[in-house]
């Protein structure tokens, strides 16, 4: 990680690479023109550290409708009129006026993630804008910063003494006329101890909640584990209860098959006997009517043997009278 003591905050951006400070830098300026100037000498010229480009006015609150003018000088680049600033510049310029969006310092610098250890206080270069907005949207990041330093030509001069109203309630002591507002390495000290006491603190809720989350869910756990074998218990009676009835059912359902089995060979037997009585009967009566047909056959040979006799009988009866006859008329 870079070694160096601070990292560095320029709200407007210097003209050459090499004029950007030693550490990690974020760099934020409401024309793109000088971010693309600074990015193309960068190119040329690589920052030996991280540093971040961001284009954007900064306002005390974010979405902050701001009237920003550009003037042929970028340093005088703001919130200033030219009306304002005509007095002690008299050659400066307005290019443009145009209405920004805001925003504040703490969104910028969240949204920069510079890779800065807890050792490292920041720099605050002001170089452009309204340092008021600055300083009062920098929220938790003013813990964190050391130095403030009103760089552009007529900051000093306009800002100096509201900005030092700010400041030295917050520990800032002024090191150059109007322009460096420094705190003391002790102060910077305490207020890092401090910090990190907030951040232990936090850490000690976070681990009381975790531990409470824990706690709570064990005792969800157990109370379902607890709920997990009452039902188990429960199921566990109930199937036995079922397996008995079961085991009930599949008795009663043996002996009834066995008596039906008893049954069936009982009727299966009472139908083979009526079946062998049956047809010992339709032999005899067979045999009945087999003796009877014979004694009608016979009785018929007997009758047909008797009427073949008369028949005969009849005939020669016949002949003898028409002998006679015969006899009769030839006398």
């Amino acid at each position: 990680m870079n070694p160096a003591k601070h990292f560095h905050v320029l709200i407007g951006a210097p003209t050459l690479a090499d004029h950007l400070p030693e550490g990690p830098c974020v760099v934020i300026d409401a024309d793109e023109g000088c971010l693309q100037r600074l990015r193309g000498d960068l190119d040329q010229f690589p920052h030996h550290h991280p540093c971040v480009l961001l284009c954007a006015a900064v306002s005390a609150e974010s979405s902050q409708p701001l009237q920003w003018f550009s003037y042929n000088d970028a340093r005088f680049d703001g919130i200033l009129s030219p009306e304002l600033r005509s007095r002690s510049v008299p050659n400066l310029i307005c290019l443009q006026q145009q209405t920004l969006n805001g925003r504040t310092l703490a969104d910028l610098l969240d949204q920069a993630v510079l890779p800065i250890e807890e050792y490292q206080t920041g720099h605050l270069v002001l170089r452009q804008g309204d340092p008021m907005a600055v300083l009062s949207s920098a929220g938790s990041w003013m813990d964190t910063l050391q130095i403030v330093e009103l760089a552009g030509p007529d900051l000093p001069d306009c800002w100096g003494g509201i900005a030092g109203r700010y400041l030295e309630p917050l520990g800032f002591r002024l090191q150059q006329a109007g322009q460096v507002w420094q705190r003391p390495s002790t102060q910077m000290l305490r207020l890092l101890l401090e910090k990190l006491q907030d951040q232990r603190e936090q850490l000690v809720v976070e681990r009381d909640d975790q531990m409470n989350g824990r706690r709570q869910l064990a005792e969800r756990l157990d109370q379902q584990s607890t709920d997990h074998r009452d039902e188990l218990a429960q199921l566990r009676e109930t199937m036995h209860e079922q397996i008995a009835s079961i085991n009930l059912s599949r008795e009663q359902v043996i002996v009834e098959r066995d008596e039906l089995k008893q049954h069936l060979s009982n009727l299966e037997a009472m139908h083979e006997q009526a079946l062998l009585e049956h047809r010992r009967e339709w032999d005899q009566e067979r045999q009945r009517w087999q003796e009877r047909e014979a004694e009608w056959n016979r009785q018929l040979r007997q009758e047909e043997l008797m009427a073949g006799a008369s028949a005969a009988q009849m005939n020669l009866l016949t002949d003898l009278v028409a002998r006679w006859l015969a006899d009769q008329s030839d006398q």
